[in-house]
């Protein structure tokens, strides 16, 4: 549901509420298409959104490339359902961690194992990348891990570590926090 929409020359922003937390949202408006679609968004409406998380100044911030009213409660009822089984899926995750940190602790820095769901299908340099943004000490930096470390720890070339992590954000697997070069997993948000 879109809440708070305040519309600006080159902008707007609003907070969508999807009854587990909320999340404030920005959608740059550049040209009278996109003008027109948020002309068409207003407050109480309840909405699909298609966009990047990002970091900015501490907090999440979603920023929106396209958003459309919902027609079909349908789709409501089907965002809570997956809610519920992201929400247990990652309590099933982090639990799994916990057992393996031994694992992740002994094992070399170019060799990362573990089972993901969405991340099944990862193979070679992307899930040698995720595999990282994921031990637990990469969990646990606030701002996230920088490129050049995954250089550095992997031992990739830094062109192949951008295309894995390009890749991964394409995917919802990552997101950017403080700016365009450090990443974090949305496994463990």
């Amino acid at each position: 549901m879109v809440l708070n929409k305040a519309d600006r020359a080159t902008e707007v922003t609003f907070v969508i509420d999807d009854g587990t937390g909320r999340i404030e949202c920005i959608r740059w408006v550049n040209d009278p298409v996109e003008t027109r679609e948020m002309e068409s968004i207003m407050e109480g409406m309840y909405v699909r959104a298609h966009g990047q998380l990002r970091g900015f100044q501490g907090k999440k911030l979603l920023t929106v490339f396209g958003i459309r009213p919902v027609t079909d409660f349908d789709e409501i009822t089907h965002h809570f359902v997956e809610c519920i089984y992201v929400h247990s899926y990652n309590t099933k995750l982090k639990k799994q961690q916990a057992v393996n940190i031994h694992a992740y602790q002994t094992a070399p820095s170019n060799h990362f194992t573990g089972h993901y769901g969405a991340a099944d299908g990862l193979n070679g340099i992307n899930k040698m990348v995720f595999d990282y943004l994921l031990l637990p000490a990469s969990v646990a930096k606030e701002h996230g891990v920088h490129q050049e470390e995954l250089v550095n720890q992997l031992g990739i070339p830094l062109d192949k570590i951008m295309a894995a992590l390009k890749y991964l954000v394409d995917e919802s697997l990552l997101y950017n926090t403080v700016d365009d070069y450090h990443f974090k997993s949305t496994v463990n948000g």
